[in-house]
Order: structure tokens, then sequence, then C-alpha cells
């Protein structure tokens, strides 16, 4: 049922349109300039969503969360390092202000056969580099893993990076491997766990913005999680670099 909250949005590209599309269910979203000029506005906003490319995320939360007592939806990944993630969370702590990370495709995992052997696959047409690759993607197929197993128990890691724009990375823990491919390539989307489209559910992101709005969600282990994905993803990263 729409209400007469209002809540601040920061970012007006291709899935932050989705994610007002979708607020509009439940509230009344208000579309913030990134120089945040309208400051006094800001300070009667409960609730953030921050849809804007990674490298602007750091600068962005820090501004909000000097309102203090704020709850903020961050799409993935929050910021671009450990080092600065645990920055911002440590400053949500003093601000006594909450954060959200993005973890849609967990809405699936109910549904998730796991395997002795894993695939994960996706495709689309989206070139870039390496490095992007994983600030894009990798983030919600580690969320997936990590719902079933603990990531630092990993026994190796293989990254196959031969060809522009595919990407190929192998973790190996002691009953379970996943390989996981990246296509951005190919005209046609595709999302894949073990053969489980992914992408069918439609009504996903809806479902979560609902839940976060209502403070249904988990923060403390939202956080926790990301945590341990983001230490994984840099470790990633230093090897491709």
């Amino acid at each position: 049922m729409k209400s007469n909250l209002f809540v601040g949005v920061i970012g007006k590209g291709e899935w932050g349109k989705k994610v007002i599309y979708n607020l509009k269910n439940y509230c009344k979203p208000y579309l913030i300039d990134r120089s945040f000029k309208d400051i006094n506005k800001l300070k009667e906003i409960k609730f953030f969503f921050i849809i804007t490319p990674v490298k602007s995320h750091y600068h962005i939360i820090n501004k909000i969360l000097k309102l203090k007592n704020k709850i903020i939806f961050c799409e993935k990944p929050l910021t671009t390092n450990l080092y600065k993630t645990k920055k911002i969370f440590n400053i949500a702590n003093l601000t006594k202000s909450k954060i959200y990370i993005s973890d849609i495709f967990n809405y699936h995992s109910s549904k998730i056969k796991f395997k002795n052997i894993n695939f994960i696959l996706r495709n689309k047409y989206s070139p870039c580099s390496h490095l992007e690759i994983i600030d894009k993607f990798l983030y919600h197929d580690l969320s997936l893993i990590n719902k079933k197993l603990k990531l630092n128990t990993y026994q190796k890691l293989i990254i196959k990076k031969n060809e522009p724009n595919k990407l190929k990375i192998i973790l190996v823990f002691k009953n379970f491997t996943f390989n996981i491919f990246y296509d951005l390539t190919k005209k046609r989307k595709v999302y894949t766990f073990n053969n489980y489209n992914l992408l069918k559910n439609k009504n996903i992101l809806n479902d979560l913005l609902r839940k976060f709005l209502k403070n249904k969600v988990n923060f403390k282990k939202n956080n926790e999680s990301y945590l341990k994905i983001q230490k994984l993803t840099d470790k990633i990263k230093n090897i491709i670099k």
C-alpha cells in the first residue's frame, strides 16, 4: 500500500528508473541531485537509495551519513575496496545510521540446488574490462554461494581472462566447485545457476524494496556477508590487475 513517505533517490540511469518505478508502489521517491544543494529537505528524509556508479558511492554515502540517523539502500558494490567499506560502516555506526547493500538475487536462493560441481553463467551485451566485470556482477554470485558456504574456506582460486569481455572464475571448496562464466559479448541476456534461471522472477526488486522500507531486512547479516564478499573480490581484482 502506498504511503506519503518521502524517500531520497540518487541516480536516474536505467536501473535507477526501475527502482523509482517500483518505489512508487509504496512511497514518494524524491530525486536528489548529487550536489546535495537542498540540504534542509534532505534532513527530513529517513530513507535514501543510491543507484549510481560504484566510484561515486563512497562520496555520496559520506554526505548522507553526516545528516545522521539515516537508512541507506545502496546498489552493489558498496565501495571500490574493503578499506573504504569498513570506514563507511564505522561512520554509519557512529551516526546511528544503517546501510543495506542490494542482494536481490538472494531471493532465489531457496530454489537453487547446489551440486558438487556447480555452474554459474552470465551472458549479456555490456563490453567492459575484467575489473569492471568483478564490480558489476561477481558480488551477486558470491552472495549466493555465501548463503551456503563460508567464502573464506575456499581451497583454490583459478582465474582465466584470455579474452576481452570474457572471464572465468573457479572457486574450489572441500566438497563443492563453482565455475563462474561471464561473456559480455552476447546479445541475449542469460543468468543461470545450475540451469536455474535467475532472471525469471520479475517481482524480486519490488519484494526487496518493500521489505527494506518496512525494516524487515537483516542489516547486520547483510553487512557481515558483504565484508566477506568484498575481501574475496578485492583479492580477485588484485590478481587480475
